[in-house]
Formats: C-alpha cells, sequence, structure tokens
C-alpha cells in the first residue's frame, strides 16, 4: 500500500539539512495513483487524504495525521508508480524525502538499512513518543531490532545501527542512544567493544527479545517516563 502510518517525530541532526519543509493548501494533490514517484513525505503539520479509483469512482483508504509517513514505497522499488493519490485536505507542511537520500544511507551501511527498509515497508508502527525513554519509542526501536534478528542480524554494529534506526524514526541519533542505553540497563541487549575497537550490539535472549520487552514497556506504562 502507497502510505505507511509511521509517526517519526524529528529528523536525525546529521540529516536535517537534506530534507525540504514544503507547503501545501487544502485540496492540493500530493501525488496522484498512477504517476511515477521518488519521494517519500512526513506530515509535519496537517492532515492527507489516501485514495485510490475504483470502478470510476473515489474510494478513501485512510486519512493520515501529523508525523505519519506515506508514498514510502519510491524510496524502495525502482520506476515506481504510484498506488494511490494522496491528497491535503487542509493546508499542510510536509518533510519532502527524496530517494536519493535515503539511498546515500543504503551506500553507508546498506545491510542494515536495506534490512531497516524491509521493516518500513511491511510492518505499521505508531510513533508518539517525545523522548527515546518513553515506553512507546522504546517499543519501536525493539521491534526494528527484532527484524533485525529475523534477518540474521543479531549482533549489530552499534554506529550504523544508531544512523539506520534514526533514519527510519526520524529521531536524532542521541535519543536513539538514550533508548539503547536504557534497554541495556533493562537487560534487553547487550554492547560489547571488541579488540579491533568495535562497538556491537548484541540481543539478550534472541527468539524471546521482543516478547519480554513488550511486557516490560507494558508494565513501564503505568509509571510514565523512566528516570
Amino acid at each position: 500500500m502507497e502510505y505507511i502510518k509511521n509517526r517519526p517525530e524529528s529528523q536525525p541532526a546529521s540529516t536535517a539539512a537534506k530534507f525540504e519543509v514544503q507547503a501545501f493548501n487544502k485540496g492540493d494533490i500530493i501525488f496522484s495513483e498512477g504517476a511515477r514517484g521518488d519521494t517519500a513525505y512526513t506530515i509535519q503539520k496537517g492532515c492527507v487524504e489516501i485514495s485510490i479509483r475504483e470502478d470510476g469512482k473515489k474510494l478513501i483508504l485512510t486519512t493520515l495525521g501529523e508525523n505519519c509517513v506515506f508514498g514510502e514505497m519510491a524510496l524502495i522499488l525502482g520506476n515506481h508508480v504510484r498506488t494511490a493519490t494522496a491528497t491535503a485536505i487542509e493546508d499542510s507542511q510536509m518533510v519532502r524525502i527524496p530517494k536519493e537520500v535515503f539511498d546515500s544511507y543504503m551506500k553507508q551501511s546498506p545491510r542494515v538499512i536495506s534490512t531497516c527498509l524491509v521493516a518500513i515497508a511491511g510492518r505499521l508502527h505508531e510513533f508518539t513518543a517525545n523522548s527515546s525513554n518513553k515506553p512507546e519509542t522504546l517499543e519501536s526501536i525493539a521491534r526494528i531490532l527484532d527484524l533485525l534478528r529475523i534477518h540474521d542480524r543479531s549482533d549489530l554494529l552499534y554506529p550504523e545501527t544508531i544512523t539506520a534506526i534514526a533514519g527510519i524514526l526520524l529521531k536524532e541519533e542521541k535519543e536513539i542512544m538514550a533508548g539503547l542505553t536504557t534497554m541495556e540497563n533493562f537487560n534487553l541487549i547487550e554492547t560489547q567493544t571488541l579488540p579491533s575497537g568495535e562497538s556491537r550490539i548484541t540481543l539478550l535472549g534472541k527468539e524471546k527479545f521482543l516478547e519480554k520487552s513488550l511486557k516490560l514497556f507494558k508494565l513501564l506504562e503505568g509509571y510514565g517516563e523512566i528516570s
């Protein structure tokens, strides 16, 4: 489908300058079904309607609000043809994410980034937290780490993993680092420095990693932010 209900909060500092904020008026078509696409969008402000034409009639699939990402398949597929139409249904501002910028991440760390792109295309996540130390954001990080595990990437290079997750969630890298530190404090992951000087993240519990993480985060929801 031509949209995804991710809810990233902010752009990573290392890439913020590369992303353009584009304004749309109410009623503007952001892209049309059947058109070629090479850009995804994050809704910074406003609301977007996703629709298709079926039997000559307009069929509304969903309405997306602030911080949702849509058009993400254009980042993954070459010569992508849009499968739906995106229309601003109120005055809106979008963060424009060109494919060439996202491709630069893949060149830096292709295995980690490409696996995260599989996560984007295949899973719908809600990202509503303002801090990496809140259970909602910790859950988002844990789900991406578990997807990496499923793709046989249980031992991850620390800096590349931080860059990958920050890019996917459009958060600052320091927020992802804070989240990983919290997870390490709860014995969900382990960070090791190898003789070569490289730092690696190891998921503890392997197949039980996500289940254990979600149970812990659910418990923490009743206690607000983690100190």
